[in-house]
């Protein structure tokens, strides 16, 4: 018998099983020339000694290039170098591409980039025959690196004959060799993956942004859906015994304020009637931590429920940050505010039921806007996120609700409502106020929310949107010349009507009306 033993190396994806600090790994589709199939399962593999629980570590110190995607725009090309712990700090970065021997082809730096953050540079360079891509980061230990190659390559696995059952030694049998690929003079295609394509253009003709796998990244300052908005100067307070967010703008034309805050807790069956509700009071949250850095402030909380705990934590930012959430990259620009929600295990009346975690936002105008209008609805985007818009003259105020959430640390699909009837909603044109529902599904254990919300600009008015609730201007008094003018103009209308009666009337007869009217003239 020969018994054959194959090597190869698997890429799993950044963070996999982070969570739980481990994954397994199963074994299935081997196959022979008479195609008997076997499989194992990690369970299997593990009760005869085989290595088959993988730890996971979280080494934020290396450096990684996980993708590099080129796009064309002659005589220069644009890279998204996409990775892990690039940094904050663009001066630490520096570029290099180079050609399939080494030889370096151009050299760029961190502060070149057009996109700089923790997980994706963007930056333009002269792509002749570069198929290799290498990113160097200064820290204090001196230099880290990584590699990537942008040659398609296919992945041979060698096998490796021994006999014997089980193996007691190895033969290596000499491999055929493979033919070699001529070369071309032509640019090396870069490494593909199927991506979700975005429902605008991202603002890319105007360097706004660009679409990455269905969403848009923006760049600051602009925003927003399609990046067409920009970022609002603002001024951020929160509350100390709850997790409740004020946001006011910092604009002298026209000043908004907006509340951000979680107010209930709901049980609901099949038919989304509530079975169970817990408003979830201020007084009754606790601060349990609060931090700062140069990015963001942190601050911690939680409330107890005879059944259940749910711990808010919301994060300020200062500046443009990229966070992990699932397998999900999200950018946060400056002024963003981020909830997140842990919501611990919950007695369930049936295992049908749901849960909905009710947040309010509400904004409003601080000063007489003369004829205003307001807007409030829901928006689904093609990629992994529902935008909530709340929108007075031409000041929005967005939510994004992320499309799913972590239940029992899997990413599982959840949905997020606009709910309507919920209590009493304002709806002003110069102050609305909307009830979100995150819609959460039976777990056992632990749910983990993500939404996030932010102040823009937006290109268009609320009044030139559909559903828009207006007022009309206060109409304001006559001035003397006014009135004068319309005084004038009357009498001067009835003399030209009065002429041309009497032109019609001396035409048809000389009658008793035709005589008064004459001698009205000439009074």
């Amino acid at each position: 018998d020969t018994w054959v033993s194959y090597y190869t190396t698997i890429e799993v994806p950044y963070n996999f099983g982070i969570i739980d600090k481990r994954f397994g790994i199963s074994i299935y589709g081997a196959a022979d020339r008479l195609m008997n199939i076997q499989g194992m399962s990690f369970d299997q593999l593990k009760n005869q000694s085989y290595n088959s629980i993988i730890k996971v570590e979280n080494n934020a110190k290396d450096l990684i290039i996980s993708n590099v995607e080129l796009q064309t725009i002659d005589p220069l090309s644009n890279a998204f170098i996409y990775g892990h712990n690039f940094g904050m700090d663009p001066a630490s970065i520096t570029i290099y591409f180079m050609n399939q021997d080494g030889v370096l082809l151009q050299l760029i730096t961190g502060d070149n980039a057009k996109y700089f953050s923790d997980t994706l540079l963007l930056v333009q360079f002269i792509n002749k025959y570069t198929t290799q891509v290498q990113v160097k980061k200064k820290v204090n230990a001196g230099l880290i690196t990584d590699f990537y190659t942008l040659v398609n390559s296919t992945l041979v696995v060698p096998p490796v004959y021994c006999t014997g059952f089980p193996p007691d030694k190895e033969v290596v049998y000499p491999q055929p060799t493979p033919s070699p690929t001529p070369t071309t003079s032509s640019t090396p295609k870069p490494t593909e993956k199927p991506q979700t394509v975005c429902s605008s253009d991202c603002g890319a003709p105007k360097g706004y942004g660009f679409c990455n796998n269905g969403a848009c990244n923006c760049i600051y300052p602009q925003s927003g859906i399609d990046c067409s908005s920009t970022q609002v100067s603002t001024t951020i307070t929160p509350n100390v015994t709850d997790p409740t967010i004020k946001v006011n703008t910092n604009d002298a034309s026209a000043k908004f304020e907006s509340i951000l805050s979680v107010v209930a807790l709901r049980e609901l069956d099949q038919q989304s009637n509530q079975v169970h509700s817990f408003d979830l009071v201020s007084n009754n949250w606790i601060l349990l931590s609060s931090k700062s850095n140069d990015i963001y402030k942190q601050y911690e909380y939680v409330y107890q429920l005879p059944s259940t705990n749910i711990t808010s934590i919301i994060q300020i930012f200062d500046k443009s940050h990229n966070i992990t959430f699932g397998s999900q990259i999200i950018n946060m620009q400056p002024s963003t505010v981020k909830f997140t929600f842990n919501i611990t295990s919950y007695p369930f009346s049936s295992g049908l039921n749901s849960l909905q975690l009710v947040l309010m936002a509400s904004f409003k105008s601080q000063e007489s806007l003369g004829s205003t209008c307001s807007v409030t609805d829901f928006i689904e985007d093609q990629g992994t996120a529902e935008y909530l818009r709340i929108q007075i003259q031409d000041r929005s105020l967005y939510g994004r609700f992320i499309k799913y959430g972590l239940v029992e640390g899997r990413e599982t699909a959840i949905t997020n409502t606009l709910l309507q009837d919920y209590k009493q909603s304002i709806r002003k044109p110069d102050e609305t106020q909307a009830y979100i529902g995150l819609n959460i599904p039976y777990y056992k254990n632990n749910v983990l929310l993500d939404p996030d919300f932010s102040l823009l600009i937006d290109t268009k008015s609320a009044s030139d949107r559909d559903n828009s609730i207006c007022t009309q201007a206060p109409k304001k008094g006559l001035n003397a010349a006014q009135i004068a003018g319309i005084a004038i103009g009357g009498a001067a209308f009835l003399v030209i009507v009065a002429l041309v009666s009497i032109f019609v009337l001396r035409k048809k007869t000389n009658s008793t009306i035709l005589i008064k009217l004459q001698k009205t003239l000439k009074r």
